[in-house]
């Protein structure tokens, strides 16, 4: 991101070590032949475990446009 290269460019400029935390958004994906009951309950736990509080917390959620109505 852009606020991460500033961070590592005022790092460098002053010598001084710096290790950037690169987590991201992951992503859940809904095709139409999903098991609604396993993938909305993989989804449920996929963000509240841990309260949300990991890199790897699937905060957002790609629905087959087929299925978004039946979804939403």
């Amino acid at each position: 991101t852009g606020v991460g290269l500033d961070v590592y460019k005022a790092a460098s400029e002053r010598l001084i070590p710096a290790t950037l935390e690169l987590g991201g958004k992951s992503a859940n994906i809904f095709f139409e032949d999903a098991n609604w009951k396993q993938a909305l309950d993989g989804a449920m736990l996929g963000i509240l475990f841990n309260q949300g509080q990991v890199c790897c917390a699937g905060s957002r959620i790609f629905v087959q446009d087929t299925i978004y109505d039946k979804f939403v």
